[in-house]
């Protein structure tokens, strides 16, 4: 396949000359292979290049979601729970980290149990509370600016003002000061749009793109994470907007829930080359080619999708494994429930259950929990915490059970 080189390489083909540079671009962006939203980079109109390998990421994804969609039918009611438990903890440990801001599973966990509880979370209340929203695929309404500041007030406000108050948007709905981003060594790689007029305006065209029901909707979406970072309308949380966006807009157009929320996983793994499209895409001898930069976002999706059919086939042979141990047991229907969710639990790394949380997934009754502990404990790896005792499969008991 014949990799295309990008506006900014051609530049630097045709000798730095720009009056080639400026035809050869005008050339590729009135192409019927092109795609042309109404945006501008450093004041060339954006286009999109439907190259081969643009095409070849689009078919992939659609391969490989497919293969998750499968996985996802197949997996126990527990321990699909369980994954997405664990996948959104991740998620926001990830997007925070990914801005540098420090956060532990722990603390997430904590916070998304509270909410549970009816209560709210010491930290990341928002975030969390957007994210399980996430679950049960709503659509998240970005038609308007005012939609845009919405989300932002609901998802991280909070969160950014405790962190820095000064850092609160300032204008009517976003930013009206300019504002500088920065890397690691303090220098500058990026001025956000100036002043909040422009803001608005480039906002608006950004949102048309995402919602024109004409492009195939991953382009949209990966265009849009770089339109909504170029624009970078806020003091802070850009980075973390702009990921949850593209999650919730996967989820929505049939990118499997646990692969979206991958996504910041696979970012943080690959900053360097996430930082690299992006500096490309923004150069200015680049002339609003944003064709490489949605190829490469498509490649995190791709990566992220990949891994979790991976993961997904590892735990479901390691589930049907113990289960098949435990069919060989000599166990009482009840104790085989209760055992079979805890197994679940310990395949999946997540926390240890107590006799509520075991009735509650196994949909026996506390009594019959109680009832059958004698069978269920030598089998558990058991666990005290303020005077409850927290169960685990002992997958090492199981083991040397089939042996």
């Amino acid at each position: 396949m014949k990799r295309y080189p990008g506006m900014r390489k051609l530049y630097y083909q045709m000798g730095g000359k720009s009056e080639l540079a400026e035809a050869k671009a005008a050339e590729l962006r009135e192409s019927y292979a092109s795609i042309t939203p109404d945006f501008s980079v450093n004041g060339h109109p954006a286009f999109i290049l439907y190259c081969d390998a643009l095409a070849d990421k689009l078919r992939r994804i659609e391969r490989v979601c497919r293969t998750l969609d499968a996985l996802d039918r197949e997996l126990p009611v527990v321990a699909k729970q369980q994954f997405i438990r664990r996948a959104v903890i991740e998620e926001i440990q990830q997007t925070n980290e990914t801005e540098n801001v420090h956060s532990t599973r722990k603390e997430i966990s904590d916070s998304l149990e509270a909410i549970h509880r009816g209560m709210r979370g010491q930290r990341f209340d928002g975030m969390i509370r957007k994210y399980l929203l996430l679950l049960s695929k709503p659509d998240v309404a970005l038609d308007s600016c005012q939609d845009v500041r919405r989300l932002y007030d609901e998802f991280i406000l909070d969160e950014v003002v405790k962190e820095k108050p000064d850092n609160a948007p300032d204008g009517l709905y976003f930013r009206r000061g300019s504002v500088s981003v920065r890397n690691a060594h303090d220098i500058e790689i990026h001025q956000g749009v100036y002043p909040e007029a422009a803001i608005n305006e480039a906002m608006e065209h950004a949102l048309a793109f995402l919602n024109d029901a004409d492009c195939d909707p991953l382009i949209r979406i990966a265009a849009f994470h770089f339109m909504f970072a170029y624009i970078h309308p806020f003091y802070d949380g850009n980075g973390r907007m702009s990921r949850f966006i593209s999650s919730a807009r996967l989820i929505e157009n049939d990118v499997p829930l646990l692969a979206a929320l991958r996504l910041s996983y696979v970012i943080k793994n690959r900053r360097n080359e996430y930082y690299a499209l992006f500096k490309d895409a923004d150069d200015r001898h680049n002339y609003g080619d944003m064709t490489l930069f949605v190829t490469g976002f498509l490649d995190f999706v791709l990566e992220a999708c990949t891994q979790v059919a991976e993961y997904l086939r590892d735990k479901q042979a390691s589930i049907g494994h113990y289960l098949d141990i435990l069919d060989r047991q000599p166990l009482s229907p009840e104790a085989r429930k209760a055992l079979f969710v805890l197994v679940q639990v310990s395949v999946c790394d997540s926390e240890s259950l107590n006799i509520t949380a075991i009735s509650r997934e196994s949909g026996i009754s506390i009594y019959q929990v109680k009832n059958h502990l004698s069978e269920i404990e030598p089998l558990c790896v058991v666990a005290v915490k303020s005077r409850s005792k927290l169960y685990r499969a002992d997958l090492d008991a199981l083991e040397r059970r089939a042996e």
